[in-house]
Order: structure tokens, then sequence, then C-alpha cells
């Protein structure tokens, strides 16, 4: 039985006896590694791109948090496949971590498009020798995060790229319930008033928002790269969360514990790296923090 025998190939049959060179290794680079975990992509899978039924086939990639692709699948739609996920080798960091989440992306019309799965077994992090399967992949360029906002202070943050920036856009659909918005050097959006010297809002900044009740905000637009360098000056500034998923507060911000004087949540928790105090515990996406730092980072 002739086919692909290679299991780095994207139609890798493991069925296949004798290597026909039909391999196909599509549009990432993926390293085997001594270890995967295995996720069936059901043979009824729902596969949108920009909310379209994808009728043809379709590259489906798997990332590491470092944006490396540690798996690649040629997808049919209809037909039954799965996708190794390879995990990092010991010291390496060439695959996925035990535990780390998994991002996920198609390439379609010669573009790479995040996308998002639903689950419908098995582990959603990465595990090696583990078996998961999803049967939703919608990919789209168009996100929107909804940030609940509590009736008075809060900090959030967003890691969308707005398709308006302007602060009074973001908030039109909740404006009669905002008091005012404040950001790091105490710029204001105070609607009342008619007054935004905000302006538009920061890639990667946090902001002090007061509410008469609670609602939820919604922002809508592109992602923003969770690696985005945020320019932190020496002092108090305001500083968002880029990752959509929540990620323990010492190992997010462990490149630059050596700067940090502390970090704190909008309930008051800290993580204050001298003590060894971090009861902030995970930060969240949709949440803004409040850090001093020592000689900016």
């Amino acid at each position: 039985l002739g086919g692909c025998t290679d299991p780095s190939a994207g139609n890798y049959d493991s069925t296949a006896q004798v290597d026909d060179g039909s391999c196909e290794y599509g549009p990432w680079d993926v390293e085997a590694t001594d270890c995967n975990m295995t996720v069936l992509i059901q043979a009824d899978a729902n596969i949108t791109v920009e909310g379209e039924a994808v009728t043809g086939d379709i590259w489906v990639g798997a990332f590491n948090g470092d944006g490396l692709c540690a798996g690649s699948v040629l997808v049919t739609p209809g037909d039954v496949t799965s996708i190794a996920l390879w995990g990092a080798e010991a010291g390496d960091t060439n695959g996925f971590q035990a535990g780390e989440g998994i991002t996920w992306a198609v390439y379609y019309n010669g573009e790479e498009v995040p996308a998002s799965v639903e689950w419908s077994f098995g582990d959603t992090s990465y595990s090696c020798n583990g078996l998961s399967g999803v049967d939703v992949i919608s990919a789209t360029s168009i996100y929107t995060q909804e940030i609940a906002l509590a009736q008075g202070w809060n900090i959030w943050s967003t890691y969308i790229a707005p398709d308006n920036y302007d602060m009074s856009s973001v908030f039109d659909a909740i404006v009669d319930d905002v008091i005012i918005v404040k950001d790091e050097n105490g710029l204001v959006f105070w609607p009342a008033f008619g007054l935004n010297n905000i302006g538009n809002i920061g890639d990667g900044e946090g902001y002090q928002t007061k509410m008469t009740e609670g609602n939820s905000l919604s922002v809508v637009g592109s992602l923003l790269p969770y690696d985005l360098e945020l320019n932190l000056e020496s002092g108090w500034n305001i500083m968002g969360y880029l990752h959509q998923d929540p990620m323990d507060a010492s190992g997010a911000l462990d490149a630059i514990v050596e700067s940090i004087i502390i970090v704190k949540d909008e309930n008051g928790l800290v993580f204050w790296p001298a003590f060894g105090l971090n009861n902030i515990g995970n930060m969240m996406a949709g949440e803004g923090y409040q850090i001093k730092t020592d000689g900016g980072a």
C-alpha cells in the first residue's frame, strides 16, 4: 500500500507501507521530536474561515507560546484525520512544553489566519502521548473580546487592536455607564464633559475606569501579538495583559523580574518579587495591572 510514510508530513498515512513520494509539508517547518500528542480532527468537523464553510483542502497548524509551529496537517473537509503535536525535548524549546496551551492557525488563500478550536474530548493543553479531538476549527482575522467592568473602579486592558482606536469609540456602546477613564499619566476620557484627552488607546496599555453600574465592554478588531514589547517607565505604569489564556504572574513577568518593585491588580492583590509573594496568582485576559519598576523595563 503506497502513501506518505513520513510522520512529520501533513498528509502522513499510518497505513502506508511504501513511500510513494506524495508527502506534503505545507507552509510551516515542523520538527519531529521524541514525543507527540495526537489530536483527532473529526470527519464532521465544522471548519470555517471568516464565517464561511471551507470545502477544499486546508492546512491547519498548531503553535507553542513562542510562535513555533510544532504540528501541521492538510485537512480535507469530510475526512477524518489527525495532527501530531510535537513536544520539546529535554532542555530544548523545539516543541510544546508539558501543560502548555496550544495556539491554532490555518493557511488559506496564501495567508496565515489565526483560528480557535472547540475540543470534543481529551486535554486542551499539550501532554506527551495525549489523545484529544476537535470538532470545530474557526479561523478569523476579526476578534471580539468581552471585558467585564464592575460597578466602581476597574483596571482593564485588551489584547485586541480595535477597528477604531479612539477611546470614545471604544466605549460608545456603554458610555452611559461610564463615569471616567484614566490612563497612567492622568489623562482622561470624561463623557459627561465631552472630554477625551487620552485620544487613542495604546497597544498593551492598561486603564482605570469608574462605572456607575457593571457592564461588558466589547472590543472588536484584530489580535495584538502576545509578545508585543511594552515600554515601562521607571516608577508607576499601568500595563496590559496580551495573552488570551491565564498565566501565573511570576512566569508571565519573569523576563523583567529584576526591574520589578511591585505589581498590583484592581483588588490590591500583589506580585512582590523581593518577598517571594504572588497573591495575584494568574494574570487574566481583560485585566490591567499597576506596576512599579526600578529603572524601567
